[in-house]
């Protein structure tokens, strides 16, 4: 959308077709020296699910003063990585920038995967379909699973009222988002897809900083859903009063490996921008009190909301803590079990193999007869012949502890003994009266 500020208070919305394919946008991406056409003040492009080609449009027909905000844009949406921040550039013409890039996962019930061809690295379908079987039954319909996406927004300009915003956003895992004809009207309302058609884009804000604002409030708010409904789901499986298989706790100590990482690095974008040094200071100083209340009613709501996302960062690393108490003491059972086997198989199954192999020579070193009962007796001589090498190995294991008990013992009686006897003038010991009453010393 471009819009036009003329002297008087009021402006011009230059209308352009709905759902410009990547051809087709190129041409209207000229944003000055247009015929028939006044240049655009303030532009705002919205993308969803931008590829390569929709990105050399853009890189092709911006202006020299945004490349690099748009360079940077396009590096930071690929990265998967959270940030927020505002610079600011006095080298050539003077321009600012002001920009926010939100990672998250949405957990969706379908099979939209199969057909999902993401270009872009480190986004890749987690499957969850070890927990869609935990699951109530309404979460069943369907494969079950974790889709990549993150949101990037950029402002970039010279001046208050000369401006350009650019939106991306991952949403191919919801194909009710489409753009259509009926939702542009130059009219009626139409709705700003920068801030997912919350708001009247007719009705513009010429204040960047405002708008940014107002476009953080509510994506942060949609990621926001979109972690309340993963972090949900996901301690709800493991709240399930089934014992889970060492497997299922490995996959699920993998996904929150993935995801606490994004979460953290969420959070903590937004620490530093709310810092004592953090940018946050670029809002607080307007020339207007209007202006500065309403940013920061708005930076009060944004800040509950990463409150709310930090309460779900809690919740995750608790989870994360007890499938690891999980996976360990399910780990030490299987350990016992398998040891358990292992000894079954030794006492009892190495002895019934060993006495058929015997039995089975044709020139048997022994003579003896062959039948049934020699044939068990071998078998419990040689099972009594494993206990006892088995006893006989774990009694020298622990022998060392006898030992030093057994010392301590002889050495407490030994000085026992020389405490109550005494030797007498012709050289011989005699036991020593002891004193078991204090009364003697009230004398």
């Amino acid at each position: 959308m471009d819009q036009v500020l003329h002297r008087i208070p009021s402006f011009q919305t230059i209308k352009l077709k709905a759902g410009l394919t990547t051809i087709l946008l190129r041409p209207p991406l000229r944003r000055f020296k247009l015929k028939n056409s006044p240049d655009s003040d303030r532009r705002l492009i919205f993308i969803l699910n931008p590829d390569g080609y929709d990105f050399v449009a853009l890189t092709e027909t911006a202006p020299y003063h945004q490349h690099r905000a748009l360079k940077d844009v396009i590096a930071k949406y690929h990265a998967f990585c959270p940030s927020m921040g505002v610079s600011l550039s006095t080298k050539g013409k003077p321009s600012y920038q002001l920009d926010f890039h939100l990672p998250f996962f949405a957990m969706r019930t379908d099979t939209i995967h199969a057909n999902y061809r993401s270009f872009k690295p480190h986004r890749e379908w987690i499957d969850l379909s070890f927990i869609a079987r935990v699951l109530p039954e309404t979460t069943k319909v369907g494969e079950l699973g974790l889709y990549p996406a993150q949101i990037s927004f950029t402002i970039c300009g010279t001046s208050v009222k000369h401006y350009v915003a650019y939106g991306f956003e991952d949403n191919e895992f919801d194909p009710d988002r489409e753009f259509g004809d009926d939702e542009y009207s130059l009219d009626g309302f139409h709705a700003d897809q920068m801030t997912m058609g919350k708001e009247d884009a007719n009705r513009p804000i010429w204040d960047p900083r405002e708008y940014f604002l107002l476009v953080l409030k509510h994506r942060v708010r949609q990621v926001r859903k979109e972690w309340e409904r993963v972090v949900w789901n996901l301690y709800e499986a493991s709240d399930v009063r089934i014992s889970h298989s060492l497997r299922w706790h490995h996959r699920m100590l993998d996904v929150l490996r993935i995801l606490l990482p994004i979460l953290d690095n969420t959070m903590d974008t937004w620490e530093r921008f709310l810092a004592a040094n953090g940018d946050h200071s670029y809002f607080r100083d307007s020339t207007a009190k209007s202006d500065a209340s309403k940013f920061g009613k708005m930076l009060h709501s944004i800040n509950k909301e990463f409150e709310e996302l930090q309460k779900l960062y809690r919740v995750l690393s608790r989870l994360q803590d007890q499938c690891e108490k999980e996976e360990a003491s399910t780990g030490a059972r299987m350990m016992q079990q398998n040891n358990y086997i292992a000894v079954l198989m030794l006492q009892v199954i190495g002895p019934l193999s060993l006495v058929t192999s015997f039995f089975s020579m044709e020139e048997p070193v022994v003579e003896f007869k062959r039948n049934l009962v020699s044939f068990i007796w071998f078998y419990l001589v040689l099972i009594l012949l494993i206990y006892a090498v088995r006893f006989v190995g774990e009694g020298h294991m622990y022998r060392p502890q006898w030992c030093e008990t057994i010392a301590r013992r002889a050495k407490r009686i030994w000085r026992d003994v020389r405490d109550i006897t005494t030797r007498t003038t012709a050289g011989g010991t005699v036991l020593q009266r002891r004193r078991t009453h204090e009364w003697y010393k009230l004398e």
